[in-house]
């Protein structure tokens, strides 16, 4: 049995947001996929290190950043333009406590970002 509690994050939050999210979920162990219309469900990657989130609204600018690491010289980033909304989601379950960001853009693509509460790369 698992328990599900799902929020909005108000845009004028993102900023604000993202940065404490960032810092509190530092290098946690995350995949990443893209869901879309024209595209279907992609697997960006699995066992990715989180390395932080921003949003970026000022001065004509519109979008959000996700930074990740994979082993210990390579990184990536996931950019989502023209983001719409942004939920943050939590699911306990018998196996442990899991936390999602849900990023959809203005074009309906959606980014979603699942952690594993409390796994960085050295614990596993």
């Amino acid at each position: 049995m698992s328990t599900e509690i799902v929020r909005e994050i108000p845009r004028e939050d993102w900023v604000s947001f993202f940065n404490n999210f960032s810092r509190r979920h530092d290098r946690w162990l995350v995949t990443v996929e893209v869901l879309g219309a024209n595209l279907g469900a992609q697997v960006e990657g699995r066992s990715l290190r989180f390395e932080g989130i921003n949003a970026d609204l000022k001065g004509g600018e519109n979008r959000i950043t996700i930074d990740l690491g994979h082993g210990l010289d390579e990184s990536m980033t996931r950019t989502v333009s023209s983001p719409a909304h942004v939920w943050v989601g939590q699911t306990g379950t018998t196996t442990g406590t899991f936390e999602t960001l849900d990023i959809e853009a203005a074009d309906g693509t959606t980014t979603l970002v699942r952690f594993l509460a409390g796994v960085v790369p050295e614990d596993v």
